[in-house]
């Protein structure tokens, strides 16, 4: 499975888990509002039931802290007279009131409430229209978020009940539903004549919403025996009938090897009066088997003793699978030797592999929660050019973006990394991650310098004697040291043919040698390009080939100038054209080479497009990727024209990159190439250095 993949699985199960988190939410909502009904129905005064609803808001709930607090419309104060929860003082130094006043000071929301006789909700505490004061109080007892609901008591007493969570937007529709239904039954409890007709009702909605849920929903009696099944029971577990369920225990629908933790476990339940959740392997009726997640709880009486239980169960079988992918993903890449990291569209670094610390010095817990490709951890080190085109490439293209980069270790040291990055999308086709794949290159760019400084010594080394051996055969071939015989006079130009072949290859290699170690210069001056180009038709002519090959330059009809390194721009269409001469067919008659000249923009760059054009061998498509390595010469080439260096292409890309141009191809087979060159139309760009190709 590919890193991309993986993520998108990663993706894929936070959500689910998000999903479930959201049904284990309601189904705790269902069991309090459930046990708030048992309390007002086995309740015998106003403040043992206030006491015990703020008790199941926390316990139940979950919340940070419930209260109910009283005010009577002739003194204006709320009074606490009941609360649960993590308080601290709160409700002491907080003097809530409802009466109005002239200054229109800010209401702080139970007051608000009281009121205005709405439920008012704080979504965020630091964001709520409220008085600093009580912001302060709030956030240090980390009430981030809260619900305030008014509840009629006759006449005259009003009451409000309040939940604090200890999470921002705690209540949203569906939960805010359900506080409400909660605090509807308060007020039919206290409200004794329609306490038995309100609690009905209650339970109906309690069951419809049952109905309704997502989950296979399941009661059954303290034996196990099944008396209520939901459509979503039915469904998950193959049966299509109710009949076919009810009545029967429970642990049919439990593989047998899970039924002993299974039994431990309604025990537990029903002991400690706690939700037990666990996974299991469950089964369909046909026998198949599938994991779930089952949450099981308690339906009490209204005296409050056991008399049922609840049980709600997820298929997770496809987060198990995922989660095993992701886990075999995760062992892979935690042993790969490269660096990799994932982070978010911001660059805020999710993961890390052990590799980052043996690489970059940095370890995971130092390296996860910041940015990448900082200073501060290994980054920063490239031109800001460098760092624009990789975040338009991956983050506006939308593509992969390899490059060479130098970063610093932890200690100091710098090195250097092949680097990729990839991103990767979402359903909406926009960025989630990226993933980013480092390896550490400097030993290999070490020995890779060592040999070309070796390189370029031995060709230095070598050009003196090849000199010499040229100097000496030009003077034997002209006769200036007397006559030779015809046989003398064949063996010499073969000699001089080889040393000739031999000077070139030399300077390949130094050129070769000079663009690897840098220092390259490239000194742009404004020249008019089709006298260059015909400069160099006319050396071409000079070629030595079994035949003559046309060369047709399609010139533009307006001269064309730009600032440009005359001797860098001869030295790549020389070798083009000289290539394009070299390999057109002896066997067809109309064998020629076109050059043509051309503006148009080039990845998003105004520029002169130079093509060379032949109808010769062609390139094979197998050879096409390898046409620009060093030392790569394609199989149709070496039989066609033997005794070439395969340097000629390795040196004119790395040429055109320096002037900030770009080189590539189309060719077929057979049927001939063209080659194509830009130059900005801003002019090459200029670089500092201190040679020149010889």
């Amino acid at each position: 499975m590919s890193p991309v993949q993986s993520i998108k699985n990663k993706d894929l199960i936070t959500r689910i888990k998000q999903s479930e988190e959201e049904i284990r939410t309601l189904t705790r909502f269902y069991l309090t509002l459930s046990r708030v009904n048992q309390e007002i129905v086995r309740a015998k005064d106003k403040t043992e039931l206030l006491k015990e609803v703020c008790s199941v808001a926390v316990k139940h709930g979950g919340f940070r802290m419930a209260w109910v607090g009283l005010w009577n419309r002739e003194n204006w104060r709320i009074e606490t007279v009941a609360s649960a929860g993590y308080e601290a003082g709160f409700l002491g130094k907080m003097k809530f009131h409802v009466k109005e006043d002239k200054e229109q000071r800010l209401l702080r929301p139970v007051e608000e409430a009281a009121r205005t006789g709405k439920v008012v909700v704080n979504y965020d505490t630091e964001l709520a229209a409220a008085p600093d004061s009580w912001k302060a109080e709030m956030l240090k007892r980390k009430y981030f978020s809260s619900v305030h609901i008014p509840f009629e008591l006759g006449e005259k007493e009003v009451g409000t009940l309040s939940i604090y969570a200890s999470d921002k937007n705690a209540f949203r529709d569906r939960e805010l539903f359900l506080v409400k239904e909660l605090a509807s039954d308060i007020g039919l409890g206290l409200n004794y004549l329609e306490k038995e007709n309100k609690l009905r009702e209650s339970e109906e909605r309690f069951r419809t919403l049952l109905e309704a849920s997502p989950d296979a929903v399941t009661e059954t009696n303290l034996q196990g025996v099944i008396t209520t099944v939901s459509p979503r029971t039915l469904e998950i577990h193959g049966f299509k009938d109710p009949k076919e369920m009810i009545g029967k225990s429970a642990f049919m629908m439990i593989a047998p090897e899970d039924h002993p933790r299974a039994q431990r476990n309604l025990e537990k339940t029903l002991r400690d009066g706690k939700i037990m959740s666990a996974e299991y392997t469950l089964l369909r009726k046909d026998g198949t088997t599938f994991i779930g997640e089952l949450d099981a709880g308690l339906i009490r009486d209204a005296a409050g003793k056991p008399k049922a239980f609840i049980a709600a169960v997820r298929d997770i079988t496809d987060r198990k699978k995922h989660e095993e992918d992701l886990r075999k993903f995760k062992l892979a890449v935690d042993a790969a030797s490269d660096h990799i990291i994932i982070t978010d569209e911001n660059a805020v670094i999710l993961y890390a592999n052990e590799a980052v610390e043996k690489i970059t010095g940095f370890s995971q817990d130092e390296v996860v929660g910041n940015k990448a490709g900082t200073k501060k951890l290994w980054g920063g080190m490239m031109p800001q050019e460098f760092y624009e085109k990789m975040w338009e490439t991956i983050k506006n293209k939308k593509k992969i973006f390899t490059g060479e980069v130098k970063n610093r270790r932890k200690n100091g040291e710098v090195y250097t990394a092949l680097a990729s990055i990839s991103p990767v999308l979402g359903d909406d086709g926009n960025v989630r991650f990226f993933v980013g794949i480092e390896r550490d290159v400097t030993h290999e760019k070490e020995v890779d310098r060592a040999k070309t400084e070796f390189v370029s010594l031995a060709s230095h080394q070598l050009r003196t004697p090849l000199t010499a051996i040229n100097w000496y055969s030009e003077m034997l071939l002209s006769g200036d040291v007397g006559p030779l015989s015809e046989e003398q006079s064949r063996y010499l130009k073969e000699v001089y043919r080889g040393s000739q072949r031999m000077v070139r290859l030399v300077n390949d290699l130094l050129n070769v040698s000079r663009l690897e170690i840098g220092g390259l210069l490239v000194e742009p001056i404004t020249a008019k390009l089709d006298l260059l180009i015909a400069d160099i038709i006319r050396e071409s002519a000079f070629m030595e080939t079994s035949r003559e090959v046309p060369i047709r330059f399609a010139k533009p009809k307006e001269s064309i100038e730009l600032a440009i390194d005359s001797e860098l721009l001869r030295q790549v269409l020389r070798n083009l054209v000289n290539n394009a001469i070299r390999y057109c067919s002896d066997d067809r008659p109309d064998a020629g080479v076109e050059i043509r000249l051309e503006k148009r923009v080039v990845e998003g760059i105004d520029s002169l497009v130079i093509s060379i054009t032949d109808n010769g061998i062609g390139i094979p498509k197998e050879d096409q990727h390898r046409v620009f390595e060093k030392f790569f010469r394609a199989g149709n080439a070496e039989k066609t024209a033997a005794g070439g260096t395969g340097l000629g292409l390795y040196i004119c890309k790395m040429v055109v990159k320096a002037w900030g141009g770009d080189i590539w191809f189309e060719s077929e087979e057979g049927k001939g190439s063209t080659f194509y060159v830009t130059i900005p139309l801003t002019g090459m760009v200029s670089r500092k250095g201190q040679k020149k190709l010889v």
